[in-house]
């Protein structure tokens, strides 16, 4: 969410569909696999290049969100999330984690592949009640981030137009 809003704010509906596709292609090629050896390593970088802003941002907004467990969102963020194996994915996992108070990873099955994944947050594995609350959160994060991009947008149109002089104005 926070990704497709910068990336629709830094470029429109062009880097709305610039940022899905390489999300999306990572998605079905990027994984490791013999099928995909020669392809799926560019749109895997493509993917961490295009998301790494954007998880940081996912990370600030959700410290805003839950300020009194901001300490616990940036210490899962520093020493939690590098363990991950994506560059942004656990950045984003780490933050809602410390955030909810979970104890997110272990064990994750992909058909017949397992993968064991690091320990993200602290406290107990989630519950089915906490898709809720993860909601909730998921929520809360895409609002701040858009009336922060919002602001940015505001501010920047403020200036440019100040820089610019009132120049442009319709009638003259």
């Amino acid at each position: 969410v926070v990704g497709t809003l910068l990336w629709g704010a830094v470029g429109g509906p062009a880097g709305v569909c610039a940022y899905r596709a390489a999300n999306t292609l990572d998605a079905m090629v990027g994984h490791r696999s013999p099928r995909y050896a020669d392809f799926g390593w560019a749109s895997a970088r493509l993917d961490d290049a295009a998301a790494w802003v954007p998880a940081r941002l996912c990370a600030l907004a959700v410290a805003a969100v839950h300020p009194a467990r901001a300490g616990d969102v940036w210490t899962a963020v520093r020493t939690q999330a590098p363990a991950h194996p994506s560059p942004n994915s656990g950045v984003a996992e780490a933050a809602f984690a410390a955030a909810l108070g979970l104890r997110l990873g272990g064990t994750n099955r992909y058909g017949d592949r397992v993968e064991v994944r690091p320990q993200l947050g602290v406290g107990d594995p989630p519950r089915g009640a906490d898709v809720g609350r993860a909601c909730d959160l998921l929520v809360q994060v895409s609002h701040v981030t858009a009336g922060a991009l919002t602001g940015v947008a505001v501010v920047a149109a403020v200036v440019g137009r100040r820089r610019h002089g009132f120049r442009h104005r319709r009638g003259r």
